[in-house]
């Protein structure tokens, strides 16, 4: 049926966008949920990218073999004609309509993996900068002020103890100062239960807030990757009943 050297040609140029097209672009499919699970985006980008070029190089197969079965004539009548050419060709078209469906989800698994390990990282940075904004700085505050009031207190009584009637006269200043002494504890016992009820709430938001978006994003990766694997496995599907009918005629 082939004779001339146009045709020729035209037929090595369909079997070489066949070669050099469907076969990357069938392991690049393949390849993306497996690495959407192991939640490595810069090769799920980089497998993002390669569906996109050869699905667009892809479409030279399509546009050569047309070109094929409208240069070839059976029985007087174009080859074009014949209906296991016509439904190769809708069948082509439907596996270029998933793979830009399969492009789009791609495109999709990548943001959430991205807004994943974006979470990731802060939460990771927020707890701690909230237990060094709130326990700390307020625990060691009022914890220094009674150990400073108490001290001087107590070698005030030591000092004096030994002084003798001479110093009764400063020694009656001493214990003065020991007066606010007890207030000091009194004062540390509300700034600890201060400090106490302050950690809670600022412990309760930290850990539970952005939980729930960082399932959400993985959730929205697993159902991506399972929506990949299902339309590969289709258009690889198609794609095969192309190549039984193109070899069985």
């Amino acid at each position: 049926m082939i004779k001339t050297f146009t045709q020729h040609l035209v037929l090595w140029l369909h079997l070489l966008f066949v070669v050099f097209t469907i076969g990357p672009v069938t392991i690049a499919i393949s390849s993306t949920p497996r690495y959407i699970r192991q939640r490595d985006v810069k090769v799920v980008r980089y497998l993002s990218r390669t569906t996109f070029i050869f699905a667009l190089a892809s479409l030279g197969v399509l546009i050569a073999g047309e070109a094929l079965a409208s240069m070839i004539k059976v029985h007087g009548s174009s080859l074009a004609g014949q209906p296991w050419v016509i439904i190769s060709a809708t069948l082509f078209i439907v596996a270029l309509a998933l793979l830009a469906l399969i492009i789009r989800d791609q495109r999709r698994a990548i943001k959430a993996l991205d807004g994943a390990a974006l979470l990731a990282g802060t939460t990771s940075v927020v707890p701690t900068s909230a237990s060094t904004g709130s326990a700390v700085v307020p625990a060691t505050t009022p914890a220094d002020t009674p150990s400073a009031g108490t001290v001087p207190s107590d070698t005030t009584i030591s000092d004096t103890a030994p002084a003798g009637p001479a110093e009764a006269g400063p020694a009656e200043a001493g214990p003065a100062p020991a007066g606010p002494a007890p207030a000091g504890p009194a004062s540390a016992g509300p700034a600890s239960a201060e400090s106490a009820p302050a950690d809670t709430p600022s412990a309760q938001p930290t850990p539970g807030t952005p939980t729930p978006v960082g399932a959400e994003a993985g959730h929205l990766a697993n159902v991506e990757q399972s929506r990949i694997a299902m339309m590969g496995g289709l258009v690889g599907l198609i794609w095969l009943v192309i190549l039984v009918l193109m070899v069985w005629h």
